[in-house]
């Protein structure tokens, strides 16, 4: 696979894993939920992707004391899910 396939995938599959539980998720939750399975990833590469995903308004950031999360823009679709990532960037 390509690496924008490679990078694209990751993406479909985090996004995948954020609607799946309904709920707000840091990075580090997100990184804990895929490493055992077939979509295991580097939580670098969670991050990464994360910041990928908000680049393509699918994921917003805002600041909060001591880090920066990501969320979901205001207006939730069927394609969007909420996430929160901690850690200072």
């Amino acid at each position: 696979a390509t690496q924008s396939t490679t990078n694209r995938n990751r993406q479909q599959c985090l996004l995948e894993e954020l609607r799946s539980c309904g709920d707000e998720m840091s990075g580090q939750q997100l990184h804990r939920r895929l490493e055992n399975g077939p979509s295991a990833m580097g939580l670098a590469t969670v991050y990464r992707n994360l910041r990928h995903l908000q680049h393509k308004g699918l994921v917003r950031a805002g600041i909060f004391p001591a880090e920066k999360r990501f969320t979901l823009p205001l207006k939730m679709t069927a394609t969007t899910s909420r996430v929160w990532t901690a850690g200072v960037q």
